[in-house]
């Protein structure tokens, strides 16, 4: 190849944009927005995948938080408060789900199964456009977009496709987990009231 045509390559290429298929690497290790507890993603001799956290840079208080998929879309969304943590997992031809887990205490999360989040989001995707309030995705995709302020919401998007009787329904859905009752509103507003922390000014 000569260098007009390398030089050509380049130029289309770069007209095309980032090639199809190529996706960014997701983070297997980070930290809470506090920095006080940290996450790494380990694999196993067998190539299962395990979540842990740890607080010590020598991670000698390394504790497992669950197994998970790791499958390039892995991504832990932590409230404000360190009190929850959401595991946003699977893989492509799974489906992405949501996995919700409270302190129970220091590094200890326990996973809240019930309500569950993802099912419950696509029931009422449904619901609200008429149909049977039931599950009916081959692959149902739910995402985490953010945490409110308060740390007591989630911005929860669903996506999913499936039959109803001889129809294909498809659906996307964009609604607000309420954390503590395990209950979805649809008042986006909702949400952004939390966004603005007002208090007594400091004084020295």
């Amino acid at each position: 190849m000569n260098s007009k045509t390398a030089e050509l390559l380049l130029i289309c290429l770069a007209a095309l944009g980032p090639v199809n298929g190529l996706v960014a690497e997701q983070l297997n290790e980070g930290e809470w927005l506090s920095g006080k507890i940290h996450y790494e993603l380990r694999t196993l001799p067998d190539d299962a995948k395990e979540i842990w956290l740890f607080a010590k840079e020598d991670k000698s208080d390394s504790t497992k938080l669950c197994e998970t998929e790791g499958w390039g879309n892995l991504e832990m969304h932590f409230s404000p408060d360190d009190i929850w943590i959401i595991v946003q997992d699977r893989g492509v031809s799974l489906g992405v789900r949501c996995r919700m887990f409270h302190i129970e205490t220091g590094l200890h999360y326990r996973e809240i199964k019930k309500p569950n989040l993802n099912s419950e989001a696509e029931k009422l995707a449904l619901k609200r456009a008429g149909l049977p309030a039931k599950e009916i995705s081959d692959h149902l995709y739910v995402y985490c977009l953010a945490w409110s302020g308060d740390s007591k919401m989630v911005l929860i998007k669903s996506r999913g496709r499936g039959r109803i009787g001889k129809e294909w329904v498809s659906f996307v859905w964009i609604g607000i987990y309420h954390v503590q009752d395990g209950r979805f509103s649809f008042d986006l507003a909702e949400f952004d009231r939390s966004a603005v922390d007002k208090g007594p000014l400091e004084t020295q």
